[in-house]
C-alpha cells in the first residue's frame, strides 16, 4: 500500500515536471560589439577596481553556495 502511495507520488512529481518544463529564454538581439559597449559603459578607469572586487566577492559566494547545498 505505501509503495503503490509512493510510487503515485514519484510518477506525479515527475509528470509534472516534465510537463511544466523550463522557462524559455527570449532570444536576445544583441550582439557581442553591444554587450562590449555596454561593459566599457560600466566599467571605466575609475572604478574597475571596485567592480573586480564585486565580481571576486560575488564568484566566492557562489562557491560557497555550491559547495554548501547538496
Amino acid at each position: 500500500m505505501l509503495a503503490k502511495i509512493a510510487a503515485t507520488a514519484i510518477l506525479a512529481g515527475a509528470l509534472t515536471v516534465t510537463l511544466s518544463g523550463c522557462k524559455k529564454q527570449e532570444p536576445s538581439d544583441k550582439t557581442g560589439a553591444d554587450y562590449k559597449a555596454e561593459a566599457g559603459r560600466q566599467i571605466d578607469a575609475d572604478n574597475f577596481l571596485t567592480e573586480l572586487d564585486s565580481l571576486e566577492e560575488s564568484i566566492g559566494r557562489d562557491i560557497e553556495e555550491s559547495q554548501t547545498t547538496p
